[in-house]
């Protein structure tokens, strides 16, 4: 795998995470890509108004899954959510969801977004961003032959990230969550395989949905144990305008270091050379506090190469 000797830390141990001043509203600031997931049913208006947050962009999106509720028919997709956000279709790097699959083969999810959603026997597919590599998994394992060693995902994934030059950074986008703080999805050990080999291949930043709140984890190593030197870091966005939900306490991971669950809204990402910026912002244009309640949740890190 590419990276794997920058991992003993030489010259990374000055990395830190800060929070900084966010210049105005707006969903987009200078970020190269909007992550939003978890998003339209014709039973609530949360979708609407991320609509009409995103129509103040032009930014590319990142959908991370669950777009027309709840079972991503022909007529949900026309009807939820193409009044909804339908006008920014040509925008989106999109993921399946499991909603998608409630109809088989999630037929209607690859033809409303066509040949970008990749092969519809697959659902993955690669990207380019500068010094980025983004794969786009296909986290419904059990419809793509598995996210084990022995599946052919697997083996295409650790191809691209030994093909991927040296120094590159290391995007993942799947729509299920490795952990969460909402207790149902808490660990979703059927991704344990390829996420550690993608963090044994320099993994940056995974990014989800499927949970419907907003939350970011620390940099974490495969086993959940805080790594701030060569872990990868979990944002959580499924706060695309599906019913929110707020996780009990007892469920919060110690890892969880910001959670936000009564309010729609996109994060932001930044992409430079050998690092990244972050920034979550509500369809107000707020952005969101931290747990603690003190600080907003936007910052900035390095990767991993």
């Amino acid at each position: 795998m590419y990276r794997v000797a920058a991992k003993d830390g030489s010259g990374l141990s000055g990395k830190t995470t800060c929070t900084d001043a966010a210049p105005g509203p707006g969903p987009d600031r200078e970020a190269d890509f909007l992550v939003v997931g978890d998003m339209a049913s014709c039973n609530d208006d949360g979708a609407a108004a991320v609509g009409r947050f995103l129509d103040q962009s032009t930014t590319p999106i990142i959908g991370v899954g669950d777009y027309a509720y709840p079972d991503g028919t022909p007529e949900q997709f026309a009807d939820c959510f193409d009044p909804k956000l339908g006008r920014h279709k040509s925008r989106f790097s999109p993921v399946a969801g499991n909603h998608e699959y409630n109809t088989p083969g999630a037929a209607p999810y690859f033809s409303y977004f066509g040949a970008v959603a990749g092969d519809p026997d697959k659902g993955y597919y690669a990207q380019t961003r500068g010094d980025w590599l983004i794969l786009y998994l296909n986290s419904n394992c059990g419809e793509v032959g598995g996210c084990n060693p022995a599946s052919q995902q697997y083996r295409w994934a650790a191809q691209q990230v030994v093909n991927a030059p040296a120094d590159s950074c290391l995007a993942v986008v799947t729509h299920h969550p490795r952990w969460s703080s909402w207790g149902n999805y808490a660990d979703a050990r059927f991704l344990d395989d390829v996420t550690t080999m993608l963090h044994d291949a320099g993994l940056d930043l995974l990014l989800t949905g499927h949970a419907h709140m907003y939350e970011r984890l620390a940099r974490v190593d495969p086993d959940r144990n805080r790594d701030p030197v060569s872990g990868f870091r979990q944002f959580t966005v499924g706060t695309g305008g599906a019913a929110l939900r707020v996780s009990n306490p007892a469920d919060v991971l110690d890892i969880s270091e910001s959670l936000h669950a009564d309010r729609f809204g996109v994060l932001g990402l930044e992409l430079s050379d050998d690092s990244y910026r972050w920034r979550f912002v509500d369809v107000d244009g707020n952005t969101v506090a931290d747990v603690d309640g003190n600080t907003v949740d936007q910052g900035s890190d390095t990767c991993n190469n």
